[in-house]
Order: structure tokens, then C-alpha cells, then sequence
């Protein structure tokens, strides 16, 4: 999603007074953190389903490298595709065209802190009921609820 706070504000609109919002979620302990979030990684790692749509379009894997890294600004883990070669893809009457060394990006996912988590729930109009850790402190499992303070 381009704007998780749009995403969970629209959640928020559609609930009403009785309902529970539950996530689990990874988060950003500090701690465990794999090589690419220092440094972005060349040719992995990543899933085979994050490049399925690149897959689907036509676009043959030895076309682009893969590089996986952490974007500290946004909180993102990214998966973006390098292209070695020119690629063109038609989507009717209209090309979109490609070149050597332009980047797509093709996988993100919010890596936040628990702190952040739970700022963003709040700013979105939720009151946090639950934040639980799992056994290895880097999962959580947060119940929330509509504020009765902001019904947007």
C-alpha cells in the first residue's frame, strides 16, 4: 500500500463501536537484523512470489538482478528489480519501456518498532487494547479498537 495510514483510517471508518482490529506483525527489534538492511543485497534474498508479477508479465528472470534492502527513512524492507537489459512491455495500445540500470520496485513491507506501531494505530483512529510479544520478541499480535475521540 502507498499510504498505510490511508489504509487503516478506512479500515477505522468502516467499524463500528463493537469491532476488534487484529494484527500480527513483525517487528523492527534492533536485534536480527539480516545483512541487506546495512547494505542492500544483490540477488537476493527474496521470495519467489515477490517477483510474480514481473513473472506474469513476461519478463524473464535473467532479463534483472534482484536487491533487497531496508530504506530507514520509510521503515520499508524493499525488494526492487535492476534491469540488465532493455525490456518493453505492452499493456494494449500502450509500451512501457525499460532500460539498462533502471530500478522497479516490486515488494515493500512497513518494518517498524513497536513504539511506531502503535503511534500509527492511535494516529489512525484506534486505541490500542492489546500489544502482545511472542516468545522470540520480534512478532506481535495488537488488538485495537475505534477511539471514541475520532470517528474519521
Amino acid at each position: 500500500m502507498p499510504d498505510p495510514d490511508r489504509l487503516l483510517r478506512r479500515v477505522r471508518a468502516v467499524m463500528n463501536d463493537h469491532d476488534v482490529l487484529l494484527l500480527t506483525l513483525r517487528i523492527d527489534t534492533g536485534v536480527d537484523r539480516p545483512p541487506f538492511m546495512d547494505k542492500i543485497s544483490v540477488g537476493g534474498p527474496y521470495k519467489p512470489q515477490q517477483l510474480m508479477g514481473l513473472d506474469l508479465l513476461g519478463i524473464d528472470r535473467s532479463w534483472y538482478v534482484t536487491e533487497t534492502g531496508f530504506d530507514p527513512v520509510r521503515s520499508e524492507v524493499f525488494v526492487r528489480v535492476r534491469f540488465a537489459e532493455p525490456v518493453a512491455v505492452a499493456f494494449g495500445a500502450r509500451t512501457v519501456s525499460f532500460e539498462p540500470g533502471d530500478r522497479v520496485l516490486v515488494w515493500r513491507y512497513l518494518y517498524q518498532d513497536g513504539a511506531a506501531v502503535r503511534d500509527q494505530l492511535t494516529r489512525c483512529g484506534f486505541r490500542v487494547r492489546l500489544f502482545e510479544h511472542g516468545d522470540d520478541r520480534q512478532m506481535i499480535l495488537a488488538a485495537a479498537t475505534p477511539s471514541q475521540e475520532d470517528q474519521t
